[in-house]
């Protein structure tokens, strides 16, 4: 679309890749050879790269496109400065030294390990390190051992709690350092707010959903589980099969079901209503402004929507592979799925 106008400007296809200069309305068309690459700052010079150049960044404060060869494709950008260092394969997994530029590689038997707070020292670990925790506003590394692998840590301490198998599933009750383990049967539940009590749901009750501003629990039966909360309630609405497609009237609580002939349609603007659209209707958009569906025809089907009117502007089979339609405007192609 050209700035500022209503004017659509149709591409051929050796147009189709392209851009459009700043603060004009020229498209500039891109041979093949210049499918990939980068605008230069400030500039309207498109720079083609060639398959060696198609990995690379560019330079900060310049225009210039550095390429780099396989050997640099893994690596990373000095800070501060517009050197890119390529890591070779044994370099490929490590880090960087904080207010520094220096890359450490790791070895495979530093690969997993931490890096210590407020320094640039990293910490390998060996296998039996190899989970733990860091205690807090320390740099000590705590190894875990499999019985100890499953916990939690007490808040504002460094002490480390583990759990026994019986205690794996719990929670942490709020405020306090305490760990509920869960039975079986409590395994799937919640905890009721600004409490410290953890409700456990049988079988029946495992599909469900929390009352607004209270702590009760709905379980939902089979023929509840697809429904919808009404809204500033706390009542659930379960919904039968045929209830299953629809939508909700805007400003009340009302479901309105669809049949599968009302499944593709659209709300009316301000209004509640509902409308279904037939298959003959089912590619159209909306009037802005307005509760009209224009349907459109095969040969109207790839097009656009003049901004601020109402008018759709139909493209021919040689103009529907634009890249520059606006297909977010207002009264955008398509049916709204209910």
């Amino acid at each position: 679309m050209k700035p500022n106008t209503n004017l659509f400007v149709r591409l051929s296809e050796t147009q189709k890749v392209g851009w459009v200069k700043p603060n004009t309305n020229l498209f500039v068309r891109l041979s093949e050879t210049q499918k990939v690459g980068w605008v230069k700052p400030n500039t309207n010079l498109f720079v083609g790269l060639s398959e060696t150049q198609k990995v690379g960044w560019v330079k900060p404060n310049t225009n210039l496109f550095v390429g780099l060869s396989e050997t640099q494709k893994v690596g990373w950008v000095k800070p501060n400065t517009n050197l890119f260092v390529g890591l070779s394969e044994t370099q490929k997994v490590g880090w960087v030294k904080p207010n520094t530029n220096l890359f450490v590689r790791l070895s495979e038997t530093q690969k997993v390990g931490w890096v210590k707070p407020n320094t640039n020292l990293f910490v390998r670990l060996s296998e039996t390190q190899k989970v733990g925790w860091v205690k807090p506003n320390t740099n000590l590394f705590v190894r875990l051992s499999e019985t100890q692998k499953v916990g939690w840590v007490k808040p504002n301490t460094n002490l480390f709690v583990r759990l026994s198998e019986t205690q794996k599933v719990g929670w942490v009750k709020p405020n306090t350092n305490l760990f509920v383990r869960l039975s079986e049967t409590q395994k799937v539940g919640w905890v009721k707010p600004n409490t410290n009590l953890f409700v456990g749901l049988s079988e029946t009750q495992k599909v469900g959903w929390v009352k607004p501003n209270t702590n009760l629990f709905v379980g939902l039966s089979e023929t509840q589980k697809v429904g919808w909360v009404k809204p500033n309630t706390n009542l659930f609405v379960g919904l039968s099969e045929t209830q299953k497609v629809g939508w909700v009237k805007p400003n009340t609580n009302l479901f309105v079901r669809l049949s599968e002939t009302q499944k593709v349609g659209w709300v009316k603007p301000n209004t509640n209503l509902f409308v279904g659209l037939s298959e003959t209707q089912k590619v159209g958009w909306v009037k802005p402004n307005t509760n009209l569906f224009v349907r459109l025809s095969e040969t109207q089907k790839v097009g656009w929507v003049k901004p601020n009117t109402n008018l759709f502007v139909r493209l021919s089979e040689t103009q529907h592979e634009s890249k520059l339609l606006n297909w977010d405007s207002p009264g955008r192609l398509g049916g709204v799925d209910g």
